[in-house]
């Protein structure tokens, strides 16, 4: 293990406020190269925060005694063999302590990502531009419809029109002002939307998704979100997961119902084969989310829509009104927008490019979008009637959430950000 390991080490960490303290066996931080007597990696000297104390004779435990202020510990669990000077001269004792090292950087790298993953979040770009190579960049919802029309029908529309927030019906308006009949058109874009959001995400899995990288630790986000609700446990209630794809992202869901209660929709009959290899028990209906055929009125406990409210050629305006139409009287909307993409620099490290796209081809990322989305959405929310609406901002998405109104709700309103008429934030 050479010096500057640790210092590598601690770069990705990047330890948050909340790690207030670390201790650490001494031969784990101090005796990484027991070369004459040398230390050449020590962890403390790289951060303040850490201390190394021996563990022989008791000592560790005699002074995590007096460790107040403690935040987390990691005790190593591989012998060094003692002082014996035959094995020392062996080489086993500095094995030992490489293998501890290797453990550590393990713990930290699984443990403390699931209990403090702040700690463990890469890098921030100050680049607000995407890779060429990340997933987002390669797939243009613009550029892929542009190229379409123009094979289909000999003519496109411009990209810088397609770029804009439209709806598809708002496409097809402006084939048919180019003289394409305009049943014709939204056969068509109807088609072409299915066959993107396949070429898209089809195959896709968490590799290049932040949420990957912090495992499941988004699941407590949305459990977080349902708690604040009382909707902890879903368990022989319908739910509604709008925008499904291809099964990744109900795995938070069945944690807190029964999979036989779970209804996926989405546009694409591929995504919901695949959802449903994931699922068996679960309920699918190929369908869009702005006409919810087969979903019948004031049907369904909870209605939940992860990061689909942010897709292209969608009408927002259209699906909440199928959301409001579908749910209970006291039934839960839930909606997630992303804020941030995980990308890679060209040496292979993972840095967090925060916000969302810009509408169009572009690679560029507006820190502000998620925000503006979510405000352009409370609006649209409060105007159909929905009541108690809140947003929170955590570490992958930001939500919005409200109730149908028309039920007795058992929610404590006194509770931390809680608000009854307007817009309530939490962090």
């Amino acid at each position: 293990m050479q010096p500057d390991n640790w210092e590598d080490l601690l770069r990705k960490i990047n330890p948050s406020p909340e790690m207030t303290h670390m201790v650490t066996d001494n031969t784990l931080v101090k005796d990484i190269d027991h070369d004459g007597g040398a230390s050449r990696a020590t962890l403390w000297q790289h951060e303040e925060r850490a201390s190394a104390y021996d563990m022989e004779c008791g000592g560790f435990g005699r002074e995590m005694q007096h460790e107040s202020g403690l935040a987390w510990a990691v005790v190593r669990s591989v012998s060094d063999f003692g002082f014996d000077k035959s094995n020392a001269e062996s080489g086993m004792r500095t094995a030992s302590a490489l293998l501890a090292a290797t453990f550590i950087r393990e713990f930290i790298a699984s443990g403390i990502s699931k209990s403090h993953p702040r700690a463990l979040r890469p890098a921030q770009t100050t680049s607000p531009k995407l890779s060429p190579q990340q997933h987002y960049s390669q797939h243009s919802a613009s550029d892929y419809f542009a190229n379409r029309l123009s094979d289909e029908f000999g003519f496109s529309l411009p990209v810088s029109l397609l770029s804009r927030e439209l709806s598809l019906g708002d496409v097809a308006i402006h084939l048919s002002a180019q003289g394409l009949d305009r049943d014709e058109a939204n056969r068509f874009l109807e088609v072409l939307r299915v066959e993107y959001f396949e070429s898209k995400y089809l195959e896709y899995d968490y590799s290049l998704d932040i949420r990957g990288y912090f495992g499941d630790y988004w699941y407590q986000e949305i459990r977080e979100m349902l708690a604040w609700y009382g909707y902890e446990n879903l368990v022989g209630r319908s739910l509604l997961d709008v925008g499904c794809g291809n099964g990744l992202e109900i795995g938070p869901l069945v944690e807190v119902c029964s999979p036989s209660d779970v209804t996926g929709v989405d546009l694409s009959r591929q995504m919901l084969a695949r959802a449903r290899e994931r699922h068996p028990e679960m309920t699918t209906i190929a369908c869009s989310a702005d006409a919810l055929n087969g979903i019948e009125s004031d049907s369904v406990d909870a209605y939940m829509s992860l990061r689909t409210y942010m897709s292209r050629f969608f009408d927002v305006p259209a699906a909440l009104r199928e959301a409001y139409r579908v749910l209970k009287p006291g039934g839960l909307l839930l909606i997630s927008i992303a804020n941030g993409y995980l990308d890679y620099s060209a040496d292979g490290a993972p840095h967090v490019v925060t916000g969302l796209k810009e509408v169009g081809g572009s690679s560029f990322v507006s820190a502000d979008r998620p925000f503006e989305l979510l405000t352009r959405y409370h609006r649209q929310i409060r105007s159909l009637g929905f009541e108690r609406l809140h947003v929170l901002s955590k570490l992958t998405d930001v939500y919005i959430g409200a109730l149908k109104p028309g039920a007795s709700d058992a929610r404590r309103t006194d509770s931390p950000g809680w608000s009854n008429n307007g817009l309530s934030v939490e962090h």
